[in-house]
């Protein structure tokens, strides 16, 4: 197994670095991706390993990482175009109203996604639309991963550096140290759930 170079629960950054091979058909994505990060001291694996899944799903080259840990103004990824627009801004993990309504108001609308990493945090957010009139959200794609699988990948393979990676229709599978993984990426209808948490 070829390891990243990886640090955690440290009072300072490290570093983590992945090469990953990319397969997603419904965008003509194939690539390989050679990711390198820096780890927050505050940061789990599991959210680690989130981070990276979420790039390669983004399919696209640009892709970076921001600050967004030690910042939560910023979103975790962001992609900016040939003049500087924000072309696409995910956020992975938890998101708030308020910062969601700040990506969609940004000109011109980027590609906003969140990546939620548990069905708790879909909960908390539908929550936190509560007293929404309007589907103020309708321009936002929301995705979760399915419960438990970043903790079982981490307990699994730890920092294992060397991916492949192929998205099919709402599903992830994973090649890692010549063992199978696959769990649900599901693409989530907010609104919906919202209006069935009202009922």
């Amino acid at each position: 197994m070829d390891s990243a170079h990886y640090t955690m629960g440290t009072s300072r950054t490290s570093f983590a670095s992945f090469h990953v091979d990319v397969s997603y058909v419904a965008h003509s994505f194939f690539e390989h991706l050679h990711i390198k990060t820096a780890v927050h001291p505050d940061e789990d694996l599991p959210y680690l390993l989130g981070r990276i899944l979420t790039l390669c799903h983004l399919a696209c080259r640009d892709a970076t990482f921001t600050e967004g840990l030690s910042n939560p103004k910023l979103p975790t990824i962001v992609t900016h175009d040939a003049i500087g627009n924000v072309s696409q801004w995910a956020q992975v993990g938890a998101v708030t109203a308020k910062k969601l309504k700040k990506a969609l108001n940004m000109s011109p609308l980027p590609d906003t996604r969140v990546y939620f990493t548990s069905s708790e945090e879909v909960a908390r957010f539908t929550h936190e639309l509560r007293g929404s009139k309007q589907n103020w959200i309708k321009d936002a794609n929301f995705f979760q991963f399915e419960d438990g699988f970043l903790e079982i990948l981490a307990a699994e393979i730890g920092i294992a550096s060397d991916w492949s990676v192929t998205f099919i229709d709402e599903a992830v599978y994973l090649n890692i140290d010549e063992r199978d993984y696959h769990a649900s990426l599901a693409d989530i209808d907010i609104w919906n759930e919202y209006q069935k948490a009202l009922q």
